[in-house]
């Protein structure tokens, strides 16, 4: 990476923390900074161009922050903001609306925006299976959707990005997702039907 990419990364780690100030991550209290640096740690593992490595650090600035779209592209340009927007659901639609269509994008998407995709998705599944140990089936209390319907989102990201799997830079990513997927989703079940 190039003295000038190094300097436009960190330009969007610092736009990133303050857009994120003051926000927690549901139901840890940690900052929420913490989840679009992990995605960031996560693409970097994958060796992602830069513009996804960026558009990893911004990608719920338009979604969850007063950020538009307009300043992403006017400081990180065309191709980061795509990334973003593409990743950026429309809170004003129910929550079945809103992963139907997530599930659509990751279906239709690139091998970058797939790879976005996989990178949060497996963040939030980390996140998800230290709170699951820690508080077992209560957890599903915090989200706008039963663990089943969670269970069918996540199952349907799994099999849009299945391709992930072919390529020797993502395969780790991917078997990552379906592990945790099944630690929470399908592991759980059995424990509870034994």
């Amino acid at each position: 990476m190039q003295f000038e990419e190094r300097q436009l990364l960190h330009k969007a780690i610092l736009f990133a923390t303050q857009a994120h100030q003051g926000q927690k991550r549901k139901g840890s209290g940690l900052d929420y900074i913490c989840h679009p640096l992990e995605v960031l740690q996560i693409l970097t593992q994958c060796n992602a161009s830069l513009p996804v490595l960026i558009a990893g650090a911004l990608h719920d600035t338009i979604e969850d922050t007063p950020v538009t779209a307009q300043q992403i592209h006017d400081i990180f340009g065309p191709q980061v903001t795509a990334l973003v927007l593409h990743h950026s659901e429309d809170k004003g639609k129910s929550w079945k609306e809103r992963k139907t269509a997530a599930i659509r994008e990751a279906q239709l998407g690139t091998p970058d925006c797939k790879l976005l995709i996989a990178a949060d998705k497996v963040s939030n599944l980390r996140s998800t299976a230290v709170a699951h140990q820690r508080l077992g089936e209560s957890l599903w209390q915090r989200f706008h959707a039963d663990k089943s319907q969670i269970a069918w989102y996540y199952r349907s990201i799994l099999e849009a990005v299945e391709d992930l799997k072919q390529q020797p830079n993502t395969a780790e990513l991917y078997d990552e997702m379906k592990q945790l997927y099944e630690e929470i989703f399908v592991t759980a079940e059995q424990h509870q039907t034994v």
